[in-house]
C-alpha cells in the first residue's frame, strides 16, 4: 500500500510541477491480470522490470523505480537498469514522493517552483540498487526477527 499511496502522490505533484511544453512523463503498469495477460505481453515486447515512471524532458530521460520501505530491486529491474544505462538513461530508485522529486532535479529536470527538502539518509535517492538504505524502523524489525 505504502508504494501505491507513494505513487499516488507523484502523480499529483508531477502533474503539478512539470512544464508540459518541454516535458512528458508516464507511469507504467508492468503487472499482468493473468497469465495470458502475461504471455500476450512477452509475445508484444512488454519487458518485466520497467521502471514505474518514465520522464522526457529535452532529449533527457529518467526512470523511476518507487519501492516500499520494504521493498527491493528485483532481478529483472536490475537487468532493466543496466540497459537504459547503457542507452543514456538515468535510473533512480526512490522511496517516497519527494525522494523522486529530488532525482528529477538532481537530473535536471525543472520543476516549477520546487525546492528540494533536507531528507533523511534512507529516503535519500540511490542512482545504485546496491546501496539502499533501509529506514530505522526496518532495521529495528529485522534486527528482532533475527535475533528471534
Amino acid at each position: 500500500m505504502w508504494e501505491w499511496e507513494e505513487q499516488t502522490a507523484l502523480t499529483e505533484l508531477l502533474e503539478e510541477l512539470l512544464d508540459p511544453d518541454c516535458t512528458f512523463w508516464t507511469s507504467v503498469e508492468n503487472q499482468p491480470w493473468s497469465r495470458l495477460a502475461g504471455i500476450m505481453r512477452k509475445r508484444r515486447g512488454v519487458k518485466p522490470g520497467i521502471c514505474d515512471v518514465l520522464i522526457w524532458h529535452r532529449g533527457r530521460t529518467v526512470g523511476l523505480e518507487l519501492k516500499s520501505l520494504l521493498g527491493r530491486v528485483s532481478p529483472a529491474q536490475r537487468e532493466v537498469r543496466l540497459g537504459l544505462l547503457c542507452a543514456g538513461v538515468e535510473w533512480w530508485c526512490c522511496r517516497t514522493a519527494t525522494a523522486a522529486l529530488t532525482a528529477l532535479h538532481r537530473s535536471g529536470v525543472p520543476l516549477s517552483g520546487w525546492k528540494p527538502p533536507q531528507l533523511g539518509v534512507w529516503e535519500e535517492p540511490q542512482a545504485d540498487p546496491d546501496c539502499v538504505i533501509w529506514h530505522p524502523e526496518v532495521l529495528a524489525q529485522r534486527r528482532e526477527d533475527r535475533a528471534r
